[in-house]
């Protein structure tokens, strides 16, 4: 019991000497470091990674920005650059419907320019605008849609000739398929002036949204 009591004594006497009393300074500065470093800067550290993180899907987020940027700018330009020719695009391929009145007027008027008699023309179902209206309006779903025209006209071979190669180069966008021409019989009025009848076929366009035609014309897509 002495030698417990001794010991005791003796550790007492060692805790108070001034450089154990620094040691367990250092010591339990140390443990108080270790705590912080665990239980707070261990979650700056998280932090800083996630922020470093984030700076780079922003980084590409940027990038794409840029690319996008550049595309609309350059889009823009060449905007600019074909604005004068849009009125032509539209009556080449109108947006807004066939457009069949102008379409029979400059028939008619190049039937006048070339001396030829135009005697008929027709064209597909997709004329029919009254049940298509939908089909016209403006909006993104909006393609190209041909429509198969047949022109008959009647002239000497100049002149249907004449008529045929104005048509091909019209400003309204014509896509001719086949072309028959036949002489008058021996027993027409015609036939000493060397009349000729020629069948031009091919194709018109127009722009419209091919979904609502497909539902007025399940068959044939209103061609």
């Amino acid at each position: 019991m002495n030698s417990s009591r001794r010991l005791r004594l003796d550790l007492a006497r060692y805790y108070r000497l001034p450089s154990v009393q620094v040691s367990l300074g250092v010591v339990l500065a140390f443990m108080i470091t270790a705590f912080f470093i665990m239980f707070a800067i261990r979650p700056t550290f998280a932090t800083i990674v996630k922020l470093q993180k984030n700076i780079e899907e922003s980084r590409t987020t940027l990038k794409d920005l840029e690319t996008k940027v550049a595309a609309l700018s350059k889009a823009a330009t060449l905007l600019e650059k074909i604005k004068p020719q849009l009125p032509n695009l539209e009556t080449s391929i109108p947006p807004d419907g066939m457009r069949y009145d102008e379409l029979a007027y400059s028939l008619e008027v190049l039937a006048q320019n070339t001396e030829t008699t135009l005697e008929s023309f027709t064209l597909g179902d997709s004329l029919v605008a009254s049940r298509l209206v939908n089909a016209y309006t403006p909006n993104k779903k909006q393609e190209v849609v041909p429509t198969p025209i047949t022109v008959r006209i009647n002239g000497t071979y100049p002149q249907v000739s004449a008529y045929l190669t104005r048509l091909a180069s019209a400003i309204r966008l014509t896509a001719i398929e086949s072309v028959a021409i036949l002489k008058d019989g021996a027993g027409s009025r015609n036939s000493e002036s060397g009349t000729l009848t020629m069948t031009i076929s091919g194709l018109v366009y127009y722009a419209a949204d091919p979904g609502a035609i497909q539902k007025v014309f399940p068959k044939d897509g209103g061609k």
